[in-house]
């Protein structure tokens, strides 16, 4: 699912980091690959904390749970980033919600995220599209990319780790890299 954290949760991080003026860096995120999100705040939708966006074209605010599923996980994700400064951030299935003609913007908008508050990502995929995507976005950060493949194997998981310039390479060249 696209949806891996709660709106509550969501809409708590959004206010934490506007309370602290640390908000806008996400919201250039989000408008960067979702123009049409005029305006995001925080909005009391049925009794519940929400986070709103305007809409290019309408003049009233939505709850972001009803729009793209791709919106809500790129919020959820900028606001994991942007609030653990120094963290990791965990991210199962990260092409899930996604356009797939967005999935370098959303890699270089993640990646720049990452750059601004030290936090390192952790995603698994499955998507040979995706991956080619990342590598394209990390092209000139070949130290900052490792791929872990993992093979289930006689009860047993192993793991081989692929460094960044091997690894990229090996996607540039269409190899099987995902376990």
């Amino acid at each position: 699912s696209p949806r891996n954290v709660s709106a509550r949760y969501d809409a708590y991080t959004f206010s934490k980091l506007s309370r602290s003026l640390k908000i806008q860096k996400v919201i250039e995120v989000i408008q960067r690959i979702y123009p049409y999100v005029l305006v995001l705040s925080l909005e009391i939708i049925g009794g519940e904390t929400l986070i709103g966006a305007q809409i290019e074209g309408t003049n009233e605010k939505f709850p972001i749970n009803d729009l793209s599923g791709g919106l809500n996980k790129l919020i959820s994700i900028a606001l994991a980033i942007a609030s653990n400064p120094g963290g990791i951030v965990l991210i199962d299935e990260i092409e899930n919600g996604f356009y797939y003609k967005n999935y370098r913007e959303v890699m270089n908008s993640l990646i720049e995220l990452c750059e601004e508050y030290s936090v390192q990502i952790f995603a698994s995929t499955h998507s040979a599209e995706f991956l080619t995507s990342a590598a394209d976005a990390l092209e000139n950060r070949t130290k900052d990319f490792l791929l872990l493949r993992t093979k289930y194997q006689q009860n047993k998981c192993e793991v081989t780790k692929i460094e960044g310039r091997w690894s990229l390479s090996a996607i540039e060249q269409n190899a099987e890299v995902r376990g």
